[in-house]
């Protein structure tokens, strides 16, 4: 990736595209049009990630913002450089087959009836399931009519007859069109879902350019922090790329050895309670309680060592509401996949503990370096990593059927949020079955989008409005979602510097982060050593439903081995001072950088 090596600090936001034939950075386009303000000024820029067949794709650019400093004006507040990346993977499928498509259609919405299935997709299965009903009977009682001599209405035959024929030469063309619907924007999902040998290809390309970007991103020293945001099918491909990736980012520096480890994985030690103490359902302010303490988890990890960048997954529309039938053979075989460890869930599966202790052996100097090592298990990614999710509800011919609430299916500790596209109105044109899919990052279809904070008449009507009707606009709920507004600290001795505007940690010493913009305010900090009583405070206990006898995990076995430190991918460049936790002295033959 040709990016210049001299910059200061960064945070990149990667977007996934969804299903269709979708342009190179058409999504990317849009999405910097909604989420930005419009005085910002964007540089395109080239860069070159070698794909899956060894040749880079020059058609696809980095968009930079520049550095705002807040200094000149008090309504602008800072926001440090960001790059986009948009992962395209659209070349990746050729044109559908129609019939095959159907045929993966008709498995998912026939085997039960339309009212057996979940209210969001409820009405758009029953009338699919109507419409192919109704064309049989028809070319039926065509082909009866003149034969019987039936008459409607007492039309005569004759004048029956030709209306049925046009009837079915109506739904003959309406077939015509469905079957270019199909071949070109339907047929994705089946393809990436379903693991067929004819598709194993693509999947393996489609999630090695994925892991490849976040790899490349990982390998540069000036990014702070990186930012998921999956569209449509292309959520499924952001958790595969997470999943694949998170595996050889989560081991903490082998080198980096603690003098008082019950301090310095305090909230490791201590996470395993946390999660047994979630209530079933949470509460707003319970999930803002969550999700800060997910923050100063990864904060803690990576004070360790852990190399892991990404602080938040954000799903638009995402079909992982529907994995239980889309992507399993039902709700036992996801739990089962669940409980395998195949796929992470948000809260992470206990078992038996969230981290284990791993040894780390030099193979060359032969002895072990920091014993002490915690690491999450391989399906812990949404212990450190916060996951929050939009959708339009569907309701009548309004929202968007694809999308749905994906923590029903992968765990209560996923933000989901009901959004809307206007800030005063509750329903739009724009929110018909079909064209909400597209709308989640419009901010020009808001008519109040440029609101000033000093509006407060628009701002309370928006408050209303979002008490009324549940929802939120889409486009500051996806701001909110970004976090982009924080000011990064400045290396010194004894601070936390690996995020700017997280909540602090009081035994750090952390300056309070500066004033944000109100739509992505931080929530109040949470002392480490006091995060189970404010978690408890504000949270129902419950029994752990989860049991403890469950299978082990092939990893948490493996903490009683040793690890070769040539295994685990080299540490990142230093970036807070370590003073307070030296690094053990390495031998004359430390391990070769992978």
């Amino acid at each position: 990736m040709s990016i210049p090596r001299e910059h200061g600090k960064r945070q990149a936001i990667v977007i996934i595209h969804g299903m269709g034939e979708q342009r190179p950075m058409g999504t990317l386009r849009g999405f910097l049009k909604g989420t930005h303000h419009k005085d910002d000024q964007f540089y395109s820029r080239p860069y070159e990630l070698t794909t899956a067949s060894g040749q880079p794709n020059y058609e696809l650019r980095r968009f930079t913002t520049s550095e705002r400093t807040g200094d000149q004006d008090d309504d602008v507040p800072y926001r440090m450089r960001t790059d986009f990346f948009e992962l395209y993977w659209a070349h990746y499928f050729d044109t559908g087959d129609a019939q095959y498509t159907w045929k993966w259609i008709r498995k998912n919405t026939f085997k039960k009836p339309f009212w057996r299935h979940i209210k969001q997709v409820r009405l758009g299965i029953a009338v699919l399931q109507l419409l192919v009903l109704l064309f049989p009977l028809t070319v039926l009682v065509t082909v009866l009519t003149p034969v019987r001599g039936w008459e409607i209405f007492g039309w005569g035959t004759e004048k029956t007859l030709a209306i049925l024929i046009g009837i079915c030469i109506v739904e003959v063309l309406i077939g015509t069109l469905l079957s270019s619907f199909l071949r070109e924007v339907l047929s994705d999902p089946p393809r990436y879902l379903i693991p067929e040998p004819k598709h194993v290809r693509a999947r393996n390309e489609i999630r090695d350019e994925g892991v490849r970007l976040l790899r490349e991103i990982h390998e540069r020293d000036y990014y702070e922090r990186v930012v998921v945001v999956g569209h449509s099918l292309g959520s499924i491909v952001g958790l595969d790329i997470l999943r694949l990736a998170w595996e050889e980012y989560r081991h903490p520096d082998p080198y980096l050895q603690s003098q008082n480890p019950a301090r310095d994985a305090e909230l490791a030690l201590r996470f395993d309670d946390i999660i047994r103490k979630l209530p079933n359902e949470l509460t707003p302010d319970q999930m803002r309680t969550w999700q800060d303490t997910q923050h100063q988890l990864w904060q803690e990890c990576r004070r360790r060592g852990m190399k892991w960048l990404v602080t938040d997954f954000i799903t638009l529309s995402s079909p992982l509401a529907h994995a239980d039938w889309l992507m399993f053979d039902g709700p036992q075989d996801m739990k089962k996949s669940f409980k395998e460890r195949e796929y992470p869930t948000c809260p992470p599966d206990v078992g038996r503990g969230i981290f284990y202790g791993g040894k780390y052996k030099d193979a060359k100097a032969g002895r072990t370096v920091n014993p002490d090592a915690l690491v999450p298990h391989h399906a812990a990614l949404f212990a450190v990593t916060r996951w929050s999710n939009a959708y339009f509800p569907a309701y009548r011919w309004y929202g968007d059927p694809v999308g749905g609430d994906v923590a029903a299916t992968f765990g209560r500790g996923i933000r989901d949020v009901k959004v809307r596209v206007k800030s005063c109105k509750p329903g739009s044109l724009r929110q018909v079955l079909g064209v909400a899919h597209l709308s989640y990052w419009n901010r020009y279809l808001d008519p109040d989008w440029d609101c000033p904070e000093s509006d407060t008449a628009i701002i309370q009507a928006r408050e209303r409005m979002d008490r009324r009707t549940g929802t939120r606009v889409a486009h500051l709920v996806l701001q909110e979602f970004l976090h982009l507004d924080f000011k990064p600290l400045e290396p010194s001795e004894g601070k936390d510097t690996t995020v700017p505007s997280a909540p602090s940690v009081p035994e750090m010493d952390l300056p309070e982060p500066e004033t944000l913009s109100p739509a992505i305010q931080p929530v109040p900090a949470i002392a480490a050593g006091n995060v189970i009583d404010q978690v408890a405070a504000s949270m129902m206990v419950r029994p752990h439903a989860s049991g403890e006898d469950k299978p082990s995990d092939t990893l948490a076995d493996a903490a009683v081995a040793e690890i070769p430190v040539e295994d685990i991918p080299p540490p990142i460049p230093e970036i807070v001072s370590q003073k307070d936790m030296p690094k053990q002295t390495p031998s004359d033959q430390p391990p070769a950088p992978v």
